[in-house]
């Protein structure tokens, strides 16, 4: 009997493997310090490795080879050479620009470094064992912190014969010797823990918690405040361009053109104010800052902009969509927003006295962020955020939720409900047994609370009370929870993901494709396709959840922490950054609603073809089909189809935009399933002529 089939729909996006992700920032997030080699300037940052800049500031690139360890706490250069200290590895040296770096190690046994200073061809270190000094350029490193009560050393500078360690609480050690013996140097500091120590002429400043800055003329013997017009109690850093210096500080940048008699705030146009690191080239000022990347400045602190483009390390922990407003959560760095489909960013977190963001959620023009500090909510579309906290005894929000207008917060003592838009809130986690909340999820009357320890539970009562939902689950720890229809997706914390058709009553796992040993973070939909964010990237499924592909092609850190969907893109959160994807780039779609006689893979046309090109291909029956593109080798290029597709006749674009002109093959696999075997797999070749 004859088969027949009506397919009255497009596939826009089941080719989706075949797009390319991009990124466009947002740029910045944590900086801790910065040094000036030649022409290039460096900035060390916290869990992305050092960036360089050959353009004064305007882009900055990655240049991180041969460095096993991103958080980068010091940097310092003499000559043509580059020294980084690290959070955990030692210290690295790079003597071709940050081409590559190699660890210099030997002689030094804490991997903390803090601080580096050179005197000569003399190289210290601030460490959390002392101080410790290489003579040849890092090779050999000798312990120096003979008469250094504290030796957990964070700042070091050379003033002449001179070299002063600032302790965290044991104040600053003074050495007249290079270091072979040492002496406390703190009558008049009134804190001991000591951020950093610098030079201007003869004069000594040190930057103290708590306390402020102070200065010495005479070499240490005695130390007094510095703190006219100085507000700021905690200094982490100075930069010195004689006859000026500045002080870095958890409130924005002080200068001072008297040595420190007197100080001004130049503050005006930082992205943060928090500022961990500056540096200058000729009479440019630059400004690391602990969120809001670099600034600079060319009117002495004046007025600031930002000089981040290119410098991505922004971790992206939540993610939403507001009409065309996208927002992306940071730790942080707070909340950024684009209006552009993703082509630009910008902060926003006026109003916000807790940046570190986990999750969104939206009532009609209402936007909740939950952070490590509640709740704020905006209703102007960031321009201003307002803190929400009334009834929130724990304000360590990992998750949020609406449900018959009604909002929910995940936090670290279960579950708290507002009727009124965040205004007050209420405990509502009877039955959760587990008091953190990390992910919630809410359909029909269903809401739903993933638990760090004891699974996932349900309330059908809104909120009033709630029970356990595990039913087939092996993995308790539940990180993201998703719905798409009917279709309720879970994510785990080492068991990949699972799927509910009856509200939770049953769960079955769901990891066709999927890598289940990385943690699963985020679930966004668009018609039937799902897509999941994880620890090893992301991942797309058009048949919900038989088989997932992997689409992480071209991601340069695949680990994606949140996902958001707003036509015409998708959005994935990722460490770092916010890459994004067309949904519509390429489609496949059935041309024929007649059942063919036999499978055939088509000649591609045009042939030759520049830049983009259609194959065609028929099958006869309901069949798993693979599609993928080769390079002249055999490399493979990308994926156009794997999935299960229906008897007719289909066909892909094929875009090489970004390939070379060149030879490729282009390869289908059509098999059974239930037999477990290839029916028919036929390569056949197409040329590209650019």
């Amino acid at each position: 009997m004859k088969k027949s089939v009506l397919l009255l729909f497009l596939f826009l996006f089941s080719n989706f493997c075949l797009a390319q992700w991009q990124t466009n920032g947002p740029y910045g997030g944590v900086t801790q310090c910065l040094t000036v080699n030649g022409s290039n300037i460096y900035v060390g940052t916290l869990a992305s490795g050092i960036f360089v800049s050959t353009d004064g500031g305007s882009n900055w690139n990655a240049c991180n080879n041969g460095i096993s360890n991103l958080n980068i706490y010091s940097l310092a250069s003499t000559g043509s050479t580059v020294f980084a200290g690290t959070y955990g590895s030692g210290p690295y040296k790079t003597t071709n620009n940050g081409a590559n770096w190699v660890p210099v190690n030997t002689g030094i046994s804490t991997a903390q470094v803090w601080s580096l200073a050179f005197s000569g061809t003399n190289l210290f270190a601030g460490t959390y064992g002392g101080v410790y000094l290489s003579t040849d350029y890092g090779t050999s490193w000798t312990n120096k912190s003979s008469g250094i009560t504290n030796l957990s050393i964070r700042s070091v500078t050379v003033n002449g014969g001179n070299v002063y360690a600032g302790s965290y609480g044991g104040g600053v050690f003074l050495s007249t010797d290079n270091g072979d013996s040492w002496n406390l140097a703190s009558s008049g500091l009134t804190s001991l823990n000591i951020n950093t120590v610098n030079s201007l002429g003869s004069t000594i400043f040190a930057g103290t918690i708590n306390a402020g800055a102070f200065m010495s003329t005479n070499n240490g013997a005695n130390w007094s405040a510095s703190n006219n017009g100085l507000s700021a109690t905690n200094i982490f850093c100075f930069g010195v361009n004689s006859p000026n210096i500045f002080a870095g500080t958890i409130s924005g940048v002080f200068f001072s053109t008297n040595s420190g008699t007197s100080w001004s705030n130049v503050t005006t146009g930082l992205t943060m104010v928090n500022v961990r690191a500056i540096n200058f080239i000729g009479s440019n000022v630059f400004a690391g800052t602990y969120g809001g990347g670099v600034n600079k400045s060319t009117d002495n602190g004046t007025t600031w902009s930002a000089s981040s483009a290119g410098l991505n390390n922004c971790y992206v922990y939540g993610m939403t969509a507001s009409g065309s407003v996208i927002y992306a959560g940071t730790w942080s760095n707070g909340i950024y927003i684009s209006t552009n489909n993703g082509a630009s960013w910008y902060n926003s977190i006026n109003g916000m006295t807790n940046t570190n963001v986990n999750a969104f959620a939206i009532i009609g023009s209402n936007v909740f962020a939950g952070t490590l500090g509640g709740v704020f909510m905006t209703s102007n579309n960031g321009a201003n955020w307002a803190a929400k906290n009334s009834g929130l005894t724990n304000l360590y929000v990992s998750a949020l939720t609406v449900n018959n207008g009604n909002l929910y917060a995940g936090t670290n003592a279960s579950v708290f409900k507002s009727t009124n838009n965040g205004t007050s809130w209420t405990s509502s986690g009877t039955g959760i047994t587990a008091s953190s909340v990390w992910s919630m999820a809410s359909g029909g009357n269903y809401i739903f609370a993933g638990t760090s320890n004891a699974g996932v539970f349900v309330s059908t009562d809104d909120g009033a009370n709630w029970i356990a939902a595990n039913t087939g689950l092996t993995n308790l720890v539940i990180r993201a929870l998703g719905f798409n229809g009917s279709n309720l997706y879970l994510g785990t914390g080492g068991a990949g993901v699972y799927k509910s058709t009856d509200y939770g009553a049953n769960w079955t796992a769901v990891n066709d494709g999927i890598n289940t040993s990385q943690n699963v973070c985020a679930f966004s939909s668009s018609g039937n396709y799902e897509f999941v964010s994880t620890y090893g990237g992301i991942y797309l499924t058009s048949n919900f959840g038989t088989n997932w592909t992997n689409i992480n092609s071209n991601l340069n850190n695949p680990m994606g922490y949140s996902l958001t969907v707003n036509a015409p893109n998708i959005y994935l959160g990722c460490g770092p950054g916010v890459w994004t994807r067309p949904l519509t780039q390429v489609g496949i779609k059935n041309i024929s609603n007649g059942v063919p006689a036999e499978y055939e893979l088509m000649q591609n046309y045009p042939n030759p073809f520049n830049p983009s090109s259609i194959i065609r291909f028929r099958i006869k029956d309901l069949r798993f089909v693979t599609l993928k593109i080769f390079d002249i080798l055999g490399k493979e290029i990308e994926t156009l189809v794997n999935e299960q597709k229906s008897p007719g006749v289909y066909e892909v674009t094929f875009d090489g935009t970004s390939l070379p002109s060149g030879t490729y093959l282009y390869k289908i696999i059509v098999s059974d399933p239930a037999e477990q075997k290839d029916e028919f797999t036929v390569t056949k070749k197409m040329l590209l002529l650019k």
